[in-house]
């Protein structure tokens, strides 16, 4: 049996107990203070969460383990068009998700409570007014007291987000159209040249497939000094960050490429992934060495070009290319002469100026006479063939210069040749003149007066012979007219050697005679106006003149077939005008210059000694007209020029 304790013990365990009570009771009420106190710190806590998740951007909510919504802040309800009276009205989360994800969010809400970490999951969401979004939901777990309670989770438009991605398929989408459909060969390779891309070209032209290409490596189609070479280039450009482009030649065959290697580069700036675009060239290549073969061809022919050539700049008039000869004619190096402009050749630098103006216009191709200068200053003449041509949208002149010192020479000496001539011609005109007029005295002198003394003595013969002798009657009648005959003849001859009604009367007059003459002879009716009778004579121009109308109207007895015939002789500025027109069959430029016409050479010969002009024009069918105008002194032929040119273009 147990001891019983003493009265002592008891009093001793009953101090303890009421001390123990004491402390129970302080405790307790310490509890009690620190649930308070603890009480206020979690609904602080809670408070300060929610202020929180109200101003976070994003949509904020919890559910509990059946769906139903326990919170959202204020994003939530600004996206989803709920109010927090939706929410207190027990909203169920699986509402706002199309049907088609329902199922899903179910299964995901499961292994979630059930500790599983899923990270963040795309659904499309419903708003209240029915509109979808996409978004992407990251939700964990409420644990209390070691139970799950419900979920909290955070919701992101991921719409802009989705409209990149698609935007993204797109471009990618696009290019890959672009890549595929171009005939380059496009590759992407890493750093350690094995293939990320290649497009059906590339695949094609190396003999791979599409689903055996992948990581295989660049070294493995391709010789090795190439490939040896691409590989160097490869690294480069991951080194460096920076595009190569070079030119290179198929392995397989003859086909030229151009290659642009780029650099892809990450999110950091640096080099992930080179791509490879080789371009054929072949065609290109044939064409640049065309090119290379017509530049020498013509550089060959340019240089070989006995003729100098010049081209220049048509805005600064700067030298841009000369061939040998101009250098050799100019006396510059090739070095000189392309720090030249077009002025410093030039002796004539106004001349020179308008020439280019109106080349630029398109209204020169020839310049007959030019004046240049060399390098040592001296001055020569020249002849230059020019033209426009047009290069990538610049213009340049250039001109065949063609030295004419030894042509203006020798043009210089057949003119003064020529002009000896026409002296010499001259001279002869005149001297037949005056043996015309010599000869024609002395058969009036000389035969004329035996004649007109015979025909006196066979008169006065006549008179005493007997009447009955019949015959000799008849022979003096037959020797007084053969007499009259011979003394026609010899007037004849004498007209015929110079009209003396030219030297008496004067030019008009010699023309009406001559005029009236033709008539009678030829019945071709010939009307000949002088429209001024009052000019002073001129023994030189008016023989000329009147030896032009005979051998005019001798054209037209002989070629014409002319039925009529109209002359004009009229003073015009410092000269005399005389027009031959007639209606016949009209001559042809190949009879006017036909070297055996003598007769026009004559015209043309008399007009010219005399400093005059000459014009014959033929219309077929028509007639010809003969124009021929004489200076009364020859320094007044300016003005018939230019009065002659202002008629030609009325006409």
């Amino acid at each position: 049996m147990p001891k019983k304790p003493t009265y002592k013990e008891l009093e001793q365990r009953i101090q303890e107990l009421a001390q123990t009570e004491s402390e129970l009771k302080t405790a307790k009420k310490a509890l009690r203070e620190c649930r308070k106190k603890y009480k206020g710190i979690v609904e602080n806590i809670e408070n300060g969460y929610y202020g929180v998740a109200n101003l976070l951007p994003q949509a904020v909510f919890e559910i509990d383990l059946r769906g139903n919504f326990t919170f959202a802040n204020r994003h939530g309800y600004e996206v989803s068009g709920y109010t927090p009276e939706d929410i207190n009205k027990r909203l169920n989360a699986f509402q706002m998700f199309i049907p088609e994800d329902r199922e899903r969010a179910k299964q995901n809400l499961q292994r979630v409570l059930s500790g599983e970490k899923l990270g963040g999951n795309e659904y499309t969401a419903v708003k209240k007014d029915g509109n979808t979004f996409p978004v992407m939901i990251y939700a964990a777990p409420i644990i209390c007291e070691k139970k799950p309670i419900g979920l909290r989770g955070i919701v992101v438009d991921i719409t802009e987000r989705k409209r990149t991605e698609v935007a993204l398929r797109e471009k990618e989408e696009r290019y890959r159209s672009l890549v595929e459909a171009t005939d380059d060969l496009v590759c992407t390779l890493d750093r350690n040249g094995r293939y990320l891309f290649a497009n059906k070209k590339y695949l094609s032209k190396h003999g791979l497939g599409a689903d055996n290409y992948a990581a295989r490596n660049y070294q493995e189609f391709h010789a090795d000094e190439r490939a040896k070479l691409f590989m160097e280039q490869l690294n480069q450009i991951f080194e460096t960050g920076k595009s190569i482009i070079y030119q290179h030649k198929g392995c397989h065959d003859n086909t030229h490429y151009i290659r642009t290697m780029s650099p892809i580069k990450g999110a950091d700036g640096k080099t992930i992934a080179v791509t490879s675009i080789s371009k054929d060239i072949t065609a290109l290549v044939h064409v640049e060495d065309a090119l290379r073969e017509n530049e020498e061809k013509y550089r060959r022919l340019f240089n070989a070009c006995s003729v100098a050539v010049i081209i220049f700049d048509a805005e600064t008039l700067q030298f841009v290319d000369v061939n040998d000869a101009a250098l050799s004619l100019y006396g510059y190096t090739k070095e000189e002469f392309l720090k030249l402009r077009q002025p410093d050749i030039t002796a004539e630098p106004e001349q020179s100026e308008d020439s280019i103006i109106k080349l630029l216009s398109g209204k020169l191709g020839t310049i007959s006479v030019r004046y240049h200068k060399k390098k040592d200053g001296s001055i020569f003449p020249v002849e230059i063939s020019t033209g426009l041509l047009t290069l990538r949208e610049r213009r340049f002149l250039f001109g065949f210069i063609n030295d004419i010192t030894e042509r203006k020479q020798s043009e210089e000496s057949l003119r003064a040749s020529r002009e000896q001539l026409r002296n010499l011609s001259a001279h002869l005109q005149s001297a037949r003149e005056q043996e015309r007029i010599k000869i024609a005295r002395e058969v009036h002198d000389d035969l004329g007066q035996a004649l007109t003394a015979l025909k006196m003595d066979i008169f006065w013969l006549k008179k005493r012979l007997p009447k009955e002798k019949k015959q000799l009657q008849e022979k003096t009648e037959f020797m007084a007219k053969a007499v009259d005959m011979g003394i026609q003849t010899v007037k004849k001859i004498i007209t015929d050697l110079r009209p003396g009604i030219l030297d008496v009367l004067g030019l008009g007059a010699a023309l009406e005679w001559q005029a009236e003459e033709f008539q009678k002879r030829t019945g071709v009716k010939c009307k000949l106006r002088i429209d001024s009778k009052g000019f002073a004579p001129d023994p030189e121009r008016d023989t000329a003149l009147f030896r032009i109308f005979q051998e005019a109207l001798t054209n037209i007895t002989q070629h014409a077939d002319a039925t009529a015939v109209t002359a004009r002789l009229r003073k015009t500025g410092a000269g005399l005008e005389l027009t031959v027109r007639d209606n016949g069959k009209g001559i042809t430029q190949e009879q006017i210059s036909k070297p055996g016409s003598f007769g026009l050479s004559g015209v043309r010969e008399r007009t010219h000694i005399l400093g005059g002009k000459v014009e014959i024009k033929g219309v077929p069918g028509k007639g010809t007209t003969i124009t021929v105008w004489i200076p009364t002194e020859k320094a007044n032929m300016d003005i018939y020029d230019v009065k002659h040119q202002a008629k030609k273009v009325s006409e």
